[in-house]
């Protein structure tokens, strides 16, 4: 769950897709640190149970980059249980060393083209082929899919030749971009490997990455993802690598000038882009 900066839910009171969203952590300096209990009392300090659990849970995966304790999945039900119940949050078995973080939601929808792209990557079968690595690229205001590459390697290179496909479907050529936008990923080793990065920048994108453990923030791209899945590969067996990038071709042409998109009034990500021009 997403909290404002006072600690308020967020979604669910507004009319905005979860996929719409990314988070931004943020410091929480006069908080006391997550797991501390008042004396005679294990009531926790600040804020509802719910809150305070996912605030402890988003800590110690992301914020300080701390591993999970090491607690079985058994008692983790046990203590959740317990807390539910009766509304107090057993005593933590591990140092509480970092102050409180809440989480500000950020909307990832860009109000005009190239403001804010997204890319990832997914996995596919492709027979004979074996496991092939897919790296996509999308325009987060139009939606439309600008670059793609399907390689035998997850490599470094599939990545950034889906994001080099994606700058000549844009602007015509490869070079720096006239106006400097963001490119939305998550922390997987590609994207942040040393050599993407320089790569990003010296085209003059911005890159900026989710909350780790967070995939929900890249809902995005995830979603085209499952519905490439859906309408494209999972409804056919490919025989080779080369079949599969046939079939994957025509599924994104036909995604961006003839699927309609009910978050765009029905439009097409080509009458998108064409309105938007």
């Amino acid at each position: 769950m997403f909290h404002a900066a006072d600690g308020a839910p967020i979604l669910g009171c507004a009319a905005i897709k979860r996929r719409e969203l990314h988070g931004k952590p943020v410091s929480s300096l006069h908080a006391p640190p997550i797991g501390f209990c008042s004396v005679g009392s294990s009531k926790f300090v600040e804020g509802d149970i719910h809150s305070a659990q996912a605030r402890r849970t988003f800590r110690y995966k992301s914020a300080v980059n701390m591993p999970p304790p090491s607690l079985s999945p058994e008692r983790v039900k046990v203590a959740d249980a317990y807390a539910d119940r009766s509304g107090v949050i057993p005593p933590l078995p591990w140092p509480s060393i970092a102050p409180a973080l809440t989480i500000e939601a950020i909307p990832t929808v860009a109000v005009a083209p190239n403001e804010r792209w997204s890319t990832d990557l997914c996995r596919d079968w492709a027979g004979r082929g074996g496991w092939t690595t897919l790296a996509l690229v999308i325009d987060c205001h139009t939606r439309e899919l600008l670059g793609w590459h399907l390689s035998r390697s997850g490599k470094t290179t599939t990545a950034a030749s889906a994001l080099e496909h994606a700058l000549i479907n844009r602007f015509g050529t490869l070079g720096k971009v006239p106006q400097e936008f963001l490119l939305w990923k998550d922390n997987g080793l590609v994207f942040t490997s040393r050599r993407y990065t320089a790569l990003v920048r010296s085209y003059g994108l911005k890159p900026e990455f989710i909350t780790p453990h967070c995939p929900q923030q890249n809902g995005m791209v995830e979603r085209v993802i499952w519905t490439l899945k859906e309408q494209c590969i999972h409804r056919q067996r490919f025989d080779s690598i080369q079949h599969a990038t046939r079939a994957i071709g025509d599924w994104i042409s036909f995604y961006n000038h003839r699927r309609p998109h009910q978050a765009m009034d029905m439009k097409t990500p080509a009458e998108a882009l064409a309105l938007a021009a």
